[in-house]
């Protein structure tokens, strides 16, 4: 493996503040309608900025392969479908139906460009 150092840094590779990254939950329950992009009100980590909680969107801050991964449950006995997003097509989803509340993990590595954007949502 070849890796880059950067001038009197170290490795660029191991140089957390050059590598995007953000971490986010919901803080409480909420009814989405369909089609509704899912904010994570609770931002833990966001470096170089590419999430906004106001809209519920990352736009990607430099090219590269990126892993996004969310958890999500479903209400008491309800459905959900979230849905991942790039650029508004879809790209992977997730479908939860119990008589509980349910959990469903949905996850994925996309190879993404400055400036695409990419968000989850409730998908029915």
């Amino acid at each position: 493996m070849l890796i880059k150092k950067d001038s009197d840094k170290g490795c660029a590779l191991f140089n957390g503040k050059k590598i995007p990254a953000f971490s986010a939950a919901s803080t409480k329950s909420q009814s989405l309608q369909k089609n509704e992009i899912i904010k994570f009100d609770k931002v833990f980590t966001n470096k170089q900025k590419g999430y906004n909680p106001s809209t519920g969107i990352f736009t990607v801050p430099i090219a590269g392969v990126y892993q996004f991964s969310s958890v999500v449950m479903s209400a008491d006995g309800k459905y959900l479908v979230a849905t991942l997003l790039l650029n508004d097509t879809i790209v992977s989803s997730v479908y939860i139906k119990g008589s509980t509340y349910q959990q469903g993990t949905l996850s994925m590595i996309l190879d993404v460009q400055k400036g695409d954007q990419i968000d989850f949502l409730q998908w029915l």
